[in-house]
């Protein structure tokens, strides 16, 4: 990200003195994009007074919102200096927040499809009521069918398994979930590992899915529950 002020903004804002206000950034706020995995903006400023920022906020980077799905961490350093780290995060990291479920409110259970019908079935997850909505399916290639099987999963490990299962790679722009045999280009850069070849030390991270919860699923015995026809776990309802 470029240094230079960006404007941080709130959703249904009534009162202009709580939005939106310009946050002063340097090279340490920086554009994270990993395919399938990261796309996000981690940001290190400071303030000479507490910011009102709070979740759901949101910086518009390329066209796209990058949102606070966590709350920032505050160190005060002076009476006249706070320091802040935040992650502004892309629509990718709401895939966390919603179980996917089948048409018929399983998270346990199997499906027959290809491709598309499980994209299809996943931004119809995102769809439902109680959410923000907006989903559509982009572009998906053409492939056989494939059974899988899902078991609690949120919808963002369901687009990864699927991904997985047809050996494609997906993208998200705009809320729009394409699924294709290989996501960028491929450029004319090589590196090996070793001295002086370029690629010197290799990291493996897990991805962080720590953000907060909107909704809780429960599980529990017949007595707190009901139990559909063919269902393997029972839900609270």
């Amino acid at each position: 990200v470029d240094d230079h002020p960006v404007d941080q903004h709130r959703h249904g804002v009534a009162d202009d003195r709580l939005g939106p206000f310009a946050l002063d950034i340097d090279d340490k706020t920086v554009f994270i994009q990993k395919i399938m995995t990261e796309h996000r903006i981690a940001s290190e400023f400071y303030s000479r007074s507490v910011l009102d920022l709070r979740i759901g906020d949101y910086i518009t980077h390329n066209l796209e919102n990058f949102y606070v799905n966590r709350l920032p961490s505050i160190t005060k350093l002076d009476n006249a200096t706070f320091q802040y780290r935040v992650d502004f995060e892309s629509v990718l990291y709401d895939l966390n927040k919603k179980l996917f479920i089948s048409t018929d409110g399983l998270a346990e259970y199997g499906r027959t499809g290809n491709a598309s019908d499980f994209i299809g079935d996943i931004v119809a997850n995102m769809n439902v009521s109680g959410f923000a909505g907006g989903w559509t399916v982009g572009t998906v290639d053409s492939t056989d069918e494939k059974t899988l099987v899902f078991s609690n999963e949120n919808c963002r490990s369901a687009l990864m398994k699927v991904a997985e299962a047809f050996g494609l790679e997906f993208s998200i722009a705009n809320k729009s979930i394409s699924m294709v045999d290989s996501v960028g280009s491929i450029t004319a850069n090589t590196f090996e590992y070793g001295r002086n070849n370029g690629l010197y030390r290799l990291v493996r991270e897990q991805v962080a899915d720590q953000n907060i919860v909107t909704k809780v699923y429960g599980f529990g015995s017949v007595s707190y529950t009901h139990l559909r026809a063919h269902e393997t776990t029972e839900q609270l309802v």
